[in-house]
């Protein structure tokens, strides 16, 4: 019994000497602040870099995904059709300038051509709603195959 209370005395003896000191020397709770306060702004940075950086790998994808679709299989599906005037493309794509083509959902993009970008279905359905997830296609002067832009609407959790 002797030990156990000389054990508890020691330790009140010195939380009373270490609580001295922090009340002697404001300096040191300063620092120790700041220590506390630089520990909390990096574990902060940290996630939100780890965030950030997700969101934009996710759309890098969607957006190379609907570059690929655009560019290697709906405009060449296009051009191959026999009511596409190929000496004159902008009659055919001209009226869906500033109104966009029909909006494709990421779905239908990860299973065009024989599910060409399906190995992608994964990672995006973990961030993203496929099926809510639109892209829009506008078609720019002098309507070739790399020339428009998209809006892409997205249902994700970034």
């Amino acid at each position: 019994m002797a030990a156990r209370r000389k054990n508890k005395s020691l330790g009140y003896y010195q939380y009373q000497r270490v609580r001295s000191v922090y009340q002697s020397n404001p300096a040191k709770k300063i620092i120790l602040v700041v220590i506390l306060l630089v520990t909390i702004t990096v574990i902060i940075a940290s996630i939100l870099s780890t965030t950030l950086t997700t969101e934009n790998q996710v759309k890098s994808t969607i957006d190379n995904i609907a570059s690929d679709y655009y560019e290697n299989y709906f405009y060449e599906t296009l051009y191959s059709s026999p009511e596409f005037d190929q000496n004159n493309p902008g009659a055919a794509l001209e009226k869906y300038q500033t109104k966009g083509l029909s909006s494709l959902a990421l779905r239908d993009l990860l299973l065009y051509d024989n599910q060409k970008h399906y190995d992608q279905y994964d990672y995006l359905t973990q961030h993203c709603d496929v099926n809510q997830t639109y892209i829009l296609f506008f078609p720019d002067p002098p309507y070739d195959n790399s020339s428009y832009h998209t809006k892409i609407t997205y249902s994700c959790n970034f």
